[in-house]
């Protein structure tokens, strides 16, 4: 490939995507850059679709977005990545997504637990949870959690590290640090008590534990931040430098797999056909980055590092048969993972420059000016076929999964980055068991308290569904949904109830390490100073509501050149959820010894959990031994029954032949007896049977006797 400047290069590839897009249009309504990932499912899980009113299973690697709900039953757990955050869900949790877009995520939570880790909160980026008693924004990056309870009148919100507001029924903002907890009761006017510090409990045990296990990923230096799912990276596969593409991350896999062909095709919202992977470790590789087959192993490069990662449903190119196809094609479905340089083309509404920010990262120029050739088009192995009612119907393709010979798919016509298929409601959720467990009706309509208002219910999926069939394949534009919407109970909300101002609230949470918002202080422990009026606010300017963006990630900027300027970054450590350099330092003069405090507590609360552990372990092996002990009595009662019946089965043969021989010996002529040669058998006791005594030979009485 022919060397050019960077500028370009870029200004070619914008050339060659141009050519693409027929349908996109400048002004189209981006779709967000980030969704929430559904990464950990433990126990009976069960997960609603903002536009379908049904439940289905929750299962690994689905993508959540905006109004979408998910519920654990009892003894159940799920973990949620949004990016630089993870949610996690304790069991009997109704927990729901009002608004999840680039900058802002907005969730509520009507019952249960919630664990939150937040890594970093970059630039106007801000988080919110809504209770039935309160809403919860996070500050600083941290560990937080949230308790509201069955009845849901009573909620508990606890900082381990960072820092939160909460608005209850006036609005005014309740500021919690690190290590402080508040219990909000009641719900249009709840009562605010500040409570001592609950002691950690199995299940936050957990949380930490997972906090931990990312935090020693090393993938992090090569993927761009906001990339959904790298952690899972380094457990499944190694990384290695390749001259052409850079990084490159290989799995451990068996030797005939192709990427996208373990998992199942679903549909949402506004993305369309979207891929969700069986494998652990699938969400990161299977939208973002490209597939790169090197001499039959295939290895997944995320492309130049930026700032900020896009998420894309599924890069593929799906592809028709020709005419001439074979019989068991022509009812299939068929896709090839793309390559780098291989340019992705969104089936949904999108602008020209989220075009070009989607794939700034992994595109090259081979030759602008022709037609697009597929890297991945002429390996062999790398396309998968299934039949329509398996992909419509979001059924599994591992089991069904065909592979086409490579003399067909140099004929077949490349159809886009999605089929002209149109969605029912079977493509929106997961049934992989005979029972879905459904929260109560009444937990998940209970009204919560927001700090910002959220968006609107989305248009339901039977309204949708007769609009896309117009275009298969491709979502409702925004224009169509207006109109469906203006049919479709136009005003329909969230059960929520706003308090307070939001800009303001936000552009507090903002302010500048030392000042004091204008709220409620909780009570410091040594340290009460009475009649000291609180420091005036800060004068930073309030951030945006969350239901508009001001501010384009760089690569959407619109700029005086085509494109823009992709910014490469060195390699870094991964992010951590604790960073010293990030501390906001408190006006305290007592840090010192609080910080003490606080180190005591935590080596007690590590060395009472490595007790437990300690004792958890020792049960279990003493659980092991006499599951072992059992285990062998068992077997050795089997062998004696075995060898009992053994002994028995042999004594029944050996009877049943003596019998034979002996009715067999009756059966016999008396001349065939006589004929028989002098010589006989040797003979054998212990089969023979004892001869019965003749009377012709009987000596008279007297003739034997020889006294």
């Amino acid at each position: 490939m022919t060397r050019v400047t960077r500028r370009r290069q870029i200004a070619s590839i914008a050339a060659a995507l141009l050519g693409c897009l027929a349908f996109v249009r400048g002004a189209a309504a981006d779709p967000p850059d980030r969704v929430g990932r559904v990464s950990q499912v433990i126990g009976p899980v069960s997960f609603r679709p903002a536009t379908l009113d049904e439940w289905g299973d929750a299962v690994a690697n689905y993508p959540l977005t905006s109004g979408d709900d998910l519920w654990t039953d009892r003894a159940a757990r799920a973990e949620v990545q949004l990016g630089r955050a993870t949610a996690r869900l304790g069991a009997d949790t109704s927990f729901g997504v009002l608004n999840l877009d680039d900058h802002f995520g907005q969730f509520r939570l009507t019952q249960g637990s919630v664990a939150l880790t937040v890594d970093d909160l970059p630039g106007d980026d801000s988080f919110e949870v809504d209770t039935p008693n309160g809403a919860v924004s996070l500050v600083r990056p941290g560990f937080y959690r949230i308790d509201v309870s069955e009845a849901g009148d009573l909620s508990t919100v606890t900082v381990r590290r960072g820092e939160a507001e909460i608005a209850a029924g006036d609005g005014r903002p309740v500021v919690l640090r690190e290590n402080e907890s508040v219990r909000l009761a009641g719900f249009d006017n709840p009562r605010v008590d500040f409570t001592g510090v609950r002691e950690t409990d199995e299940w936050e045990d957990w949380c930490r534990w997972r906090d931990r296990t990312a935090e020693q990923g090393a993938s992090a230096r090569y993927v761009s931040p906001g990339t959904i799912g790298y952690s899972d990276l380094d457990d499944f596969g190694t990384w290695r430098s390749v001259d052409q593409y850079g990084p490159v991350w290989v799995p451990r896999v068996r030797t005939n797999w192709a990427p996208y062909r373990e998992g199942r095709w679903v549909w949402t919202e506004p993305w369309g056909w979207t891929w969700v992977d069986d494998q652990p470790w699938g969400f990161a590789p299977s939208h973002y980055g490209r597939w790169v087959n090197m001499a039959g192993v295939w290895g997944w490069s995320p492309g130049t590092r930026l700032e900020r990662a896009i998420y894309a449903p599924a890069l593929v190119v799906f592809i028709d048969g020709p005419s001439g196809y074979n019989q068991p094609y022509r009812d299939s479905v068929a896709w090839l993972p793309l390559g780098p340089g291989d340019p992705y083309v969104p089936s949904y509404e999108a602008s020209q420059n989220y075009v070009r920010a989607i794939n700034v990262s992994s595109v090259r120029v081979s030759n602008a000016a022709g037609p697009i050739s597929y890297v991945n088009r002429t390996v062999p192995g790398a396309v998968t076929a299934v039949e329509r009612g398996t992909f419509v119907n979001a059924r599994p393709v591992t089991a069904v999964a065909r592979t086409l010979p490579v003399e067909e798919i140099r004929q077949a016509r490349v159809v886009g980055t999605a089929p002209q298929i149109t969605p029912t409601a079977t493509s929106l959720v997961v049934r992989s068991r005979g029972r879905v467990d459904v929260p109560p009706a009444a937990v998940v309509q209970r009204r919560v308290v927001a700090k910002v208002a959220p968006p609107p219910l989305p248009v339901p999926f039977a309204a949708r569904e007769s609009a896309m069939k117009d275009h298969p394949g491709r979502p409702a534009d925004p224009k169509t949904l207006g109109s469906l919407r203006a049919q479709n109970n136009p005003t329909a909300t969230p059960p929520v109830r706003v308090v307070g101002a939001p800009a303001q609230a936000v552009g507090q949470s903002r302010r500048e390490p030392g000042t004091v918002a204008p709220a409620v202080q909780p009570p410091r422990a040594n340290e009460r100073p009475a009649g000291k009026e609180p420091a005036p606010a800060s004068t930073e300017p309030s951030a945006r509501p969350s239901t508009m963006r001001t501010s384009e990630p760089p690569e959407r900027q619109e700029e005086s050149r085509v494109t823009p300027v992709p910014r490469p970054m060195q390699p870094a450590a991964p992010p951590g959820p604790s960073r010293p350099a990030q501390a906001v330092p408190r006006p305290n003069p007592d840090e010192g010894r609080l910080a003490a405090q606080q180190a005591a507590e935590r080596a007690r609360l590590e060395q009472q959990h490595a007790a437990q552990q300690a004792q958890f372990e020792a049960q279990r092996a003493e659980r092991e031994r006499r599951a072992q002990d059992a285990n062998a009595r068992q077997q050795l009662q089997k062998q004696e029954e075995q060898q009992k019946r053994q002994l028995d089965d042999r004594q029944v043969r050996e009877h049943q032949q003596l019998q034979q021989q002996q009715q067999a010996e009756k059966a016999k002529p008396p001349q065939a007896q006589k004929a028989r040669p002098p010589q006989s058998p040797k003979p054998q006791p212990e089969l023979q049977p004892k001869p019965k005594p003749q009377p012709e030979k009987k000596k008279p009485a007297g003739k034997g006797d020889s006294r």
